[in-house]
């Protein structure tokens, strides 16, 4: 395969021709998908998982691209890397198969430097150390909440919970916790206002 510059690959991404945009897109998946696929499989990932991750991974990157302000400023392989390894450990985490701090401790992709693209800010990341300092189901309720945006009733189904009335409860004295911490700890505190 005859090698595509990636400032070459983000002008057919931004451009409006959609066939330019496909070659593109074919492209970042055939070069960079193995090195994904593989780093998926070794963290728990089966073949199902592998190309759902990778679909939104190209899915998320298209758009990202396409913002007028967008520019690139490592490789298009770390951009893609970053954006499925989130991804894919928010899927990990949601599915209580890894621990919240363990999910923003992990920064390194192998053979990879994806830190130009960490898509939470500064003040996300202090913030997720605080919830990974509350218990496993306040975690769960305010990553799924609040990060993953899901509705209550599906929270509710995927956690066990009774009812509605129950899981906003829950949500509430996590929140109320959650606020606490805060307060202690100025630097992301005073980041909030």
């Amino acid at each position: 395969m005859k090698h595509i510059a990636d400032q070459q690959l983000l002008a057919w991404l931004k451009g409006a021709e959609s066939a330019a945009q496909d070659k593109a897109l074919r492209y970042i998946h055939q070069t960079h998908g193995p090195g994904i696929s593989a780093w998926i499989r070794k963290n728990k990932g089966q073949s199902a998982d592998i190309e759902d991750i990778l679909q939104e991974g190209l899915f998320i990157l298209y758009q990202k691209c396409r913002e007028p302000d967008f520019q690139l400023t490592g490789t298009m392989g770390s951009f893609l890397g970053g954006i499925c390894r989130r991804r894919w450990l928010k899927r990990l985490v949601r599915n209580r198969e890894v621990p919240v701090g363990e999910f923003y401790d992990s920064q390194q992709m192998k053979g990879e430097d994806d830190s130009h693209y960490l898509e939470e800010n500064e003040r996300d990341s202090l913030l997720i150390r605080l919830i990974g300092q509350l218990g496993s189901d306040c975690q769960s309720i305010i990553l799924l909440t609040y990060y993953e945006r899901l509705k209550t009733r599906e929270i509710i189904q995927m956690m066990n919970i009774s009812n509605e009335q129950v899981a906003r409860n829950k949500r509430n004295k996590c929140m109320k916790r959650l606020r606490a911490l805060v307060w202690e700890h100025p630097e992301i505190r005073d980041s909030l206002r």
